[in-house]
């Protein structure tokens, strides 16, 4: 007789993205406990490979986009009766849901079907706002959640005004066991700097471009990994400043260990984060970080001048000041990678598994 628990996570798709890599590394690890389903509302190109065992069903083959109110109802009457239709059928026994639309779907299933649901939110809620029907519902329905997992204090603060501060658990990320795997020790490293991201105005990667510019860098390279609405810009600006040859867009990769591990410094540049997982990998790397100091995140994953660096957004001058020292300085470079890696146990799958697992648990009961 199969005594184990049905588990379904919900989620947008399995996209590129910090909320698509979490969701895709609970399912593969939770897999050996529990009957994992996992519910895409749109198949798009699944960036994160899954275990074979992982039961998916996807109600949409691709992103459909609503033109106005009454085709946004349309739709996300359909992702949630479809939804709702697949958690009755498996009897799914617990659903963890990630992002606000979903979480909110994923509630009224909840409340329909008396099914418990753990919702997570991703992203700095003082930056990513909903509309205010989008908001109302959030606010209305977050109540419901048996637990809100965020990833900092700073969300936690800004979420206990609509959710009983007893419900909301504070789990950052982790960084993959697989990618882990592949680390390497930080030695004879390439005059590489690397920074990882979307390509976005949040993201700034101009911030870092200019500095680099700025500072005339003789035998260093530029790696910007990520894709983006301003990536044509971006190669624009490099163009313009006759910097082809050492600045180099790499666009989406699934190696990102190699360059990692190969890299010498590495640098991120948000304006606004929820927790940021390419800082987090590259931390937990040993890669010499410098980051600016937004909110929320990387204060939370680096202490500032022991195991990284952080400096004010937009500061390009702290930049330059920071990634000349670093570039010029290896002994500083050893200590902070010895840092980071010492300090990066707080972030490994074993640690934040324990966590998620007492809440799940909890809510099975």
């Amino acid at each position: 007789m199969n005594t184990r628990k049905n588990i379904c996570f919900l989620i947008t798709s399995l996209n590129s993205g910090g909320a698509e890599r979490v969701v895709a590394s609970l399912s593969n690890e939770f897999i050996d406990d529990y009957d994992v389903h996992l519910i895409l509302f749109y198949r798009n190109n699944n960036f994160y490979e899954l275990d074979k065992r992982i039961r998916m069903y996807t109600i949409f083959n691709e992103p459909r986009i609503s033109k106005n109110i009454f085709s946004s109802v349309l739709l996300n009457s359909s992702l949630l009766l479809k939804s709702l239709r697949y958690i009755k059928k498996w009897k799914i026994e617990l659903m963890i849901s990630f992002t606000t639309n979903v979480n909110i779907l994923s509630l009224i299933i909840s409340y329909f079907l008396l099914v418990p649901c753990i919702i997570s939110e991703r992203n700095n809620p003082n930056i990513y706002i909903p509309n205010k029907i989008w908001r109302f519902l959030r606010n209305k329905t977050y109540k419901l959640a048996k637990n809100l997992v965020v990833q900092t204090d700073f969300s936690k603060k800004i979420f206990s005004s609509i959710v009983n501060e007893n419900k909301i658990v504070v789990i950052p990320n982790a960084v993959d066991l697989s990618l882990l795997s592949r680390r390497v020790n930080y030695i004879n490293r390439e005059n590489i700097l690397l920074t990882v991201g979307r390509l976005d105005e949040n993201k700034n990667q101009k911030l870092i471009i200019q500095a680099f510019k700025n500072l005339n860098l003789v035998n260093w390279k530029l790696f910007i990994i990520g894709d983006g609405v301003l990536r044509n810009s971006l190669q624009r600006l490099v163009k313009l400043y006759s910097l082809e040859s050492k600045i180099f867009f790499l666009g989406n990769v699934k190696n990102i260990s190699d360059f990692y591990n190969v890299a010498k410094i590495f640098v991120f540049s948000s304006r606004s984060e929820g927790f940021p997982n390419a800082l987090l990998e590259a931390f937990s790397f040993g890669i010499p970080c410098i980051s600016t100091n937004c909110n929320s995140g990387p204060a939370e994953i680096i202490s500032d001048s022991n195991s990284g660096i952080l400096i004010d957004v937009d500061d390009i001058g702290a930049l330059e000041q920071e990634l000349l020292k670093l570039c010029s300085n290896e002994d500083l470079c050893k200590r902070l990678s010895i840092n980071a890696l010492k300090s990066a146990n707080r972030f490994s799958m074993g640690s934040i598994l324990q966590q998620w697992s007492f809440i799940i648990n909890q809510s099975l009961r």
